[in-house]
């Protein structure tokens, strides 16, 4: 049997959620809140999402406040996983950047441009890239 989640409190779940792990759940996504904490709803011994709404508005409740989170996250780690971004990379934005590039003469580290290298006796502009790591654990106040 499928417990009740009220718009109330998928509201305020969804604003403690928001704070925490800076996800955004809508009321489209009710089904996605009550789906992925019915569990933990029932395993930890609430009566309802009400009941573990109170109980996460009490102090100490790190270790809850962690399993919420981490029952509403998606566990997908795969860099790879959206490979429509990384065609659009390999195939339209690196080649662009490396125009440009290319076109400002390689300008120097102060331009942010990059800089001119020789390899395997060619001239090359190096850049760099930085990726975050997008499945940091959540900040818990």
């Amino acid at each position: 049997m499928t417990m009740e989640l009220s718009h109330q409190t998928h509201k305020a779940l969804a604003e403690l959620i928001h704070q925490w792990s800076g996800l955004v759940i809508g009321p489209d996504k009710a089904y996605l809140l009550r789906h992925r904490l019915e569990p933990l709803v029932r395993s930890g011994g609430f009566a309802g999402f009400d009941d573990l709404l109170r109980r996460l508005g009490t102090k100490g409740q790190t270790r809850l406040h962690h399993a919420v989170v981490d029952a509403i996250t998606t566990k997908e780690t795969s860099f790879f996983r959206d490979a429509w971004l990384f065609e659009a990379l390999s195939k339209s934005v690196l080649p662009e950047a490396a125009t440009v590039l290319a076109d400002a003469g390689g300008g120097g580290p102060a331009s942010g441009y990059g800089r001119r290298v020789r390899r395997r006796g060619r001239n090359r502009t190096a850049s760099r890239c930085w990726c975050a790591n997008s499945s940091m654990r959540p900040r818990v106040r």
